[in-house]
């Protein structure tokens, strides 16, 4: 064992005062040094971390704005024009001179969008032109529209447009009909627009009449045959002649030269 006295001494020996200040003093230059450094290397940590960053950036874009997207679809189909027509099929019997007869047509858009309605006549026959021979013997209403000089030649000797000629009556008789105030020409038009349906709309209605005025002496005649027309729709806003309508273009019927002397209008 170690004599108490001895360790005394090496106590005494290593507490002295400048064996301890050498003893201590690397330890406290080194935290001094640690102190002095630590926050440049706490700074680099956090430079070393943004580039880390800012790269990862890059990678991931090759724009410095944000931006986001949603992805949509378009999908269409094509709409119609569709009408829906009753009581086109007309019979007007036993006329008699100053009695109209009229017939209610009914028609109701069963298209997708708004149509433009229109009434043509067919001419094949020779019937529409015909009509328009009667002069003041013929009288048409047609949604309330009045059609009551079914004329469409004018007296060449005066010149004047809208004046018939005394030889322009059926089978070149006067009955009396020259004897009144004449009217101005107001012969069936080809092509009637009667309307614009929306789509969806109820139906709709518009009536037809006729009759012989009371100068006609045509007792146990009979008519000039069957006058024919359709109920066309057409797009609304749309020419009714445009050839892109297809068969179903409006196409304006020029009457057939006058036996009469004088021109057609």
């Amino acid at each position: 064992m170690v004599p108490y006295v001895q360790m005394q001494r090496d106590l005494q020996h290593w507490t002295k005062p400048e064996l301890a200040v050498s003893a201590r003093a690397p330890i406290v230059e080194d935290l001094s040094v640690l102190k002095r450094r630590l926050p440049r290397f706490i700074a680099l940590l956090g430079t070393v971390g943004v580039l880390a960053s800012l790269a990862s950036v890059a990678v991931a874009g090759t724009g410095a704005y944000f931006t986001d997207s949603k992805t949509g679809t378009i999908t269409s189909n094509s709409g119609t024009v569709a009408v829906a027509v009753s009581g086109q099929n007309i019979t007007f019997g036993n006329l008699l001179p100053g009695v109209a007869q009229t017939q209610t047509v009914w028609v109701q858009n069963t298209g997708t969008g708004s149509e433009d309605i229109y009434l043509v006549f067919d001419n094949a026959n020779l019937v529409w032109s015909g009509l328009n021979t009667l002069g003041q013997y013929g009288k048409f209403t047609i949604d309330g529209k009045v059609y009551d000089n079914l004329n469409n030649t004018y007296n060449s000797s005066s010149g004047v447009a809208g004046t018939p000629s005394a030889t322009q009556f059926m089978d070149g008789k006067d009955p009396g009909c020259t004897k009144v105030g004449r009217l101005p020409v107001n012969y069936l038009p080809h092509s009637i627009m009667l309307g614009t349906l929306p789509a969806s709309s109820p139906a709709w209605s518009f009536d037809i009449s006729f009759q012989y005025n009371a100068c006609a002496t045509l007792q146990g005649s009979t008519a000039p045959g069957t006058l024919s027309f359709n109920i066309s729709a057409f797009q609304a806003g749309v020419d009714a002649t445009s050839t892109f309508n297809g068969a179903n273009a409006i196409v304006p019927l020029v009457l057939p030269v006058s036996p009469f002397t004088g021109i057609y209008q």
